[in-house]
């Protein structure tokens, strides 16, 4: 099949080695893909993809900054000019690409849409509850990548009748090195080395981990690495210096190197308000890093509800201070849960493996060799 896989990311961050690695699998199992992504995009998709010599174009896709009627225009285009056998959206959030959705399902064309983030606290008008649902319901399949996802779909837009599963983001685990983690903080610095890796956007709330860096010692915490770019970039950079810390926490751009960061840190910490699935979270877990994070869905999902790693209320920086102190105070037990969760990782969240089951939907029913269930109606 020919297959455009769409997605209307802006900013870099885990779901574009996402996209990058399902184009891969997609085009190990046979398929022809194009990718098509928002004009706009400052992500580094369009020269990863280059490099991997996939067929890449650009269109009006991201609601934020054009119209309806510019995304349905661009979609109609674009599908006029590819002829594609099919559709596969990958969703930054429930409204990625819906306009190219609706072109699609207008046309017949067979269509999946990977939801790999969703707010616990999503709330839709009507019209738009409208517009998801139908376009949910005329899909091949939904794929969420965490229960919790899914179950705030179900609550917002309703899933009778829909065919959706639950697919887990994961990493190339072959890739990462096995755990071995020296005691907590390292000798060789004073303070732990503290990290994160995401996009810089609101959801992410990054301002927590620096307001509970303010109120944690340096003999604590000595430096703090934040990789990642996005739109809050400017505030933040304002926040690390009304609070003095210029010398403690530094803004770094996002890295192809992850991993490698990774082996040089004590802690990775997440403070997001919502997540999927974070692909970061889930690396740091691999590799045997202790990990601090708010209890939202896909969090407590990735950390077993608090057995991999440390849980904390989201949105209070006081909770994430206390988190952090507690994960440092507390060594073994830090790095007890560090082991739980490399374990649960290399076991459960091997993208190769993952991937397979998604491109395995593209394969219709009669022709299946049965290691993917199909999604049944929920």
């Amino acid at each position: 099949m020919r297959l455009l896989l769409a997605t209307d990311v802006t900013t870099r961050g885990g779901v574009d080695g996402y996209v990058l690695a399902l184009a891969d699998a997609l085009r190990r199992g046979g398929h022809s893909v194009v990718l098509l992504l928002e004009e706009s995009t400052t992500s580094a998709l369009r020269e990863d993809a280059a490099r991997r010599g996939l067929d890449v174009r650009f269109a009006k896709q991201y609601h934020r900054r054009h119209s309806a009627a510019e995304i349905r225009a661009d979609s109609t285009r674009v599908l006029d000019e590819l002829s594609p056998d099919g559709v596969h959206v990958t969703c930054g959030s429930p409204w990625s690409c819906l306009g190219l959705r609706e072109v699609a399902v207008a046309r017949g064309l067979p269509l999946i849409v990977t939801e790999q983030q969703v707010h616990e606290a999503l709330v839709l008008d009507a019209d738009a509850r409208e517009r998801m649902r139908a376009s949910y319901l005329a899909a091949r399949a939904v794929i969420f990548v965490s229960e919790g996802n899914r179950a705030t779909m179900r609550r917002v837009v309703g899933l009778d009748g829909v065919r959706n599963c639950v697919i887990p983001n994961g990493v190339d685990t072959a890739r990462l090195p096995m755990p071995d983690r020296p005691a907590l903080p390292r000798s060789d610095h004073a303070g732990a080395r503290l990290m994160t890796a995401a996009r810089l956007a609101p959801e992410k709330a990054l301002h927590l981990l620096i307001e509970a860096v303010s109120a944690l010692p340096a003999s604590m915490v000595g430096t703090v690495n934040l990789f990642g770019e996005g739109p809050e970039h400017d505030r933040l950079d304002r926040l690390v210096q009304e609070l003095g810390l210029r010398s403690r926490v530094f803004l770094r751009p996002w890295s192809d190197r992850i991993a490698e960061h990774l082996a040089e840190h004590d802690l990775f910490v997440l403070p997001s308000r919502a997540e999927g699935m974070p692909f970061a979270l889930l690396e740091a877990m691999a590799v045997g890093l202790p990990v601090v994070a708010s209890d939202v869905a896909g969090n407590a999902e990735a950390l077993l509800d608090g057995a991999a790693g440390t849980l904390v209320p989201q949105g209070d920086s006081t909770a994430l201070a206390d988190g952090i102190r507690r994960a440092l105070t507390d060594p073994a037990e830090t790095l007890r849960r560090s082991r739980v969760g490399a374990a649960h990782v290399r076991s459960h969240h091997d993208l190769p493996r993952l991937l397979l089951k998604t491109v395995d939907l593209w394969t219709p029913p009669s022709e299946r060799k049965g290691s993917t269930p199909w999604p049944r109606y929920s």
